[in-house]
């Protein structure tokens, strides 16, 4: 198991931004994608239809070609129920970028701190699919070590299988007690 690990040190200026405004970053071998953002979707958040609607910030052509993009789902058009919830919750971008310094690295990210269960899902899923689709390992907040897709995998598996609609219902529950806290909230309580 330990030669599945990379261990990587990196300065303490490093792991502070990284702590306060990444949520994972994904170390790849190869950089092309052919997938867009609708199938991306539908794989990462399990969605159990053909039709349904994508949110979304960037086109196929800037994930395949600049590997950017900022996807979320509308998680009433699974369950009616979510557009109960605050106003704040309502839109969960998920988003995609290279890193500025190194050429070989994605960065994976959401808005928030603390994210709901249907978010995490969806986030969990992304990193996991990047990772494997690029031959890479994934290095998660807070994390000294980078790791094999699988090794991330079996660490987030019950949210990552977890079926939409019951992860939407969790959801709603969190955001009567979860506060919203964005990257930026983060990075200046430091």
């Amino acid at each position: 198991m330990m030669q599945n690990l990379i261990v990587t040190q990196k300065d303490k200026i490093f792991r502070l931004v990284m702590a306060a405004i990444m949520k994972a970053l994904i170390r790849v071998k190869r950089k092309k994608l052919t997938i867009g953002y609708q199938q991306l979707a539908k794989i990462i958040w399990q969605v159990p239809m053909s039709d349904f609607w994508v949110n979304h910030m960037g086109t196929d052509e800037s994930f395949h070609n600049e590997s950017w993009l900022k996807i979320w789902l509308n998680y009433s058009d699974f369950l009616p129920e979510w557009g109960m919830v605050p106003l704040r919750w309502l839109a969960a971008p998920l988003s995609i970028a290279p890193d500025a310094s190194e050429k070989d690295i994605l960065v994976v990210y959401s808005d928030h701190v603390h994210e709901v269960t249907a978010t995490q899902k969806g986030f969990n899923n992304l990193a996991y699919y990047l990772a494997k689709e690029l031959d890479g390992v994934i290095k998660e907040r807070n994390a000294d070590m980078w790791v094999v897709p699988e090794i991330f995998k079996r660490e987030h598996e019950t949210i990552m299988q977890m079926p939409l609609r019951a992860a939407i219902k969790t959801s709603i529950t969190e955001t009567q007690t979860l506060k919203p806290v964005t990257e930026d909230d983060d990075l200046f309580s430091l």
